[in-house]
């Protein structure tokens, strides 16, 4: 299913930020405790980037006084 992104009420792009904090915290304790390798980190950075790109272009947060 294909939503535009501008169909979505910013409740619904707060749950999406908020899954993908939640899904960023819990995959770094994973790969902080198993000595995870520079692949599956950078796999993380790709949502870190999706969650910026999300809080930036989509809800025009201001990135620099809210990490």
């Amino acid at each position: 299913m294909n939503i535009p992104y501008s169909k979505l009420s910013s409740e619904q792009w707060e749950q999406v930020t908020s899954a993908l904090r939640f899904y960023i915290s819990v995959k770094t304790g994973e790969l902080q405790a198993f000595n995870a390798g520079d692949r599956e980190w950078q796999e993380l950075v790709e949502y870190e980037n999706t969650l910026s790109d999300i809080e930036y272009f989509i809800l025009m947060k201001d990135l620099t006084n809210n990490p």
